[in-house]
This record gives C-alpha cells, sequence and structure tokens, in this order.
C-alpha cells in the first residue's frame, strides 16, 4: 500500500520539525509544494528534502513574493488557495505515475496527525466511503500535554485516492471534487493543530488579542495527547479544565 501526505507550506517555520517528523512517520511520499514560504521556512524545508531524500519532494508554487502583516497574508493565501490545492495535486498525480497511489492525505503544514491514523486509514479503506472527515481540532498549548478545543466544521484529511480529484473550483473544508456528500464519512476523531505550540511567538500572531479574550480553556494530561485514543480525550475534556488559556499563555509565554 502506497500512502502519499500532500501539503502547501507557507511561512510555519519551526512548526515544520513538529510536521514534518509526524508526516513522515505514517507516508511513503511526503510532497510539498512551497508558496510565498519566508527565508527560514525556506531553509527547513530543504534541510528535511536533504535528509529524506527518497521521501520527500518539493517544489515551488512560482507566484512573486508578497509581503505584509500576518493577517494580511493570509487572506491573500485564501484567495488563491484553491489553485494551489490544485497544483498540489498535480503533484500528486505525477508521483502517482511514478507508482500508484491509494491513499492520499492532506494534513496543512500547521497540524500533527495522531499516531493511530494508520488505524483511520484501514479505516476508511475497509468501508464504502471515499474520504474521511475530521471533526474535532485539539490546538495544542506549548507542548503535547497542554491543549483546548477548537470548535470546526468536519474537514476531508484522508481519501482513497482518486486521479479524478480536483481542488477547483474552489470548496471549503478541502472537500474535493467530485466527491459528494454520501462518499464522505464524518468521523468523530481528533487531529492536532499548532497555532499556540510555540509561546514565545504567540504575541506575533495578528489574531492574539482575540486569542487572549477568547475565553476558551486550557486541559492537562501526563500523556503525549497524540498517543490518546478519540475515547480517551473525549473524557479528558469532560473533567474540569486547568485554567483559562490566556493566563496559561501569560505565564508561560
Amino acid at each position: 500500500m502506497k500512502i502519499v501526505q500532500a501539503m502547501l507550506v507557507y511561512r510555519e517555520g519551526d512548526l515544520l520539525d513538529e510536521s514534518i517528523p509526524a508526516d513522515l512517520e505514517f507516508c511513503d511520499k511526503l510532497l510539498i509544494l512551497l508558496d510565498n514560504q519566508d527565508e527560514y521556512t525556506e531553509k527547513k524545508v530543504l534541510y528535511y528534502k536533504e535528509k529524506f531524500k527518497d521521501k520527500v519532494i518539493v517544489e515551488y508554487s512560482g507566484r512573486s513574493k508578497m509581503e505584509g502583516s500576518l493577517g494580511e497574508l493570509n487572506r491573500m493565501f485564501k484567495k488563491t488557495q484553491g489553485a494551489l490545492r490544485d497544483r498540489l495535486l498535480d503533484m500528486v498525480r505525477e508521483e502517482d505515475d511514478r507508482g500508484k497511489i491509494d491513499v492520499l492525505t492532506m494534513f496543512d503544514a500547521d497540524e500533527v496527525p495522531m499516531k493511530n491514523i494508520n488505524d483511520k486509514i484501514s479505516y476508511l479503506l475497509r468501508s464504502q466511503y471515499s474520504a474521511l472527515m475530521y471533526s474535532h481540532c485539539i490546538d495544542v498549548v506549548g507542548d503535547y500535554r497542554h491543549f483546548t478545543l477548537r470548535n470546526i466544521h468536519s474537514h476531508c484529511r484522508i481519501f482513497k485516492y482518486n486521479r479524478a480529484l480536483t481542488a477547483l473550483p474552489k470548496r471549503e473544508r478541502l472537500i474535493l471534487r467530485p466527491l459528494i456528500k454520501k462518499e464522505l464519512f464524518k468521523y468523530g476523531c481528533f487531529f492536532v493543530h499548532l497555532p499556540y505550540f510555540n509561546l514565545k511567538n504567540i504575541y506575533e500572531r495578528s489574531n492574539y488579542k482575540r486569542t487572549l479574550r477568547s475565553g476558551k480553556y486550557v486541559w492537562e494530561t501526563k500523556d503525549d495527547i497524540r498517543t490518546l485514543s478519540d475515547k480517551e480525550i473525549t473524557r479528558i475534556f469532560h473533567k474540569e479544565p486547568l485554567c483559562l488559556l490566556a493566563n496559561y499563555i501569560n505565564t508561560n509565554k
């Protein structure tokens, strides 16, 4: 079985030291499309390309560099996201030409799958569905033992590979065309998101004031959250939280 993880990389910097090794644990090939990257992020990506020559493939979008605040850059990125994802899917088709792909995953560069991702992949392959949608997003805070829960609409992250998959015209939540509703399985499972992982950089985020006013809580576990089952994580969220997110960030920044 051949598993390919494909992702856009932008200006994630040190977060790639979390996401790329995690991806390489489960995939056979990691395809990266760099777009509007800064020098530091590019060096990170090229380091992993050199270290894992047989597994990491890197291409550039070729778009002119854009500058601005993080918020402005994010808004510009959203406008071109569909076209960039379709370019990434072209890379996937080229990899399929080199050897048939069975499973495509598309976790973002600031996301980390759980350690049990192979169980999720096996479930999808046994099912009648074409894609698995994650229902719950965990924002880890400083490390993998402290976290908060982010409310999201279900997002596709794992696909039975089909060369016809396209990101244009763009749909939200990575629901690739030509998939239809009955082909999508909304799995009540978690993935890890890294917006608060590097607390030293929290005040560089354009929305940090909103984050501190959010009223979100932080929970704590003695184990790495990535190693826990979905049921174990759900039980944690039924317990009393450790403190407010704002308090935890201000204490540990």
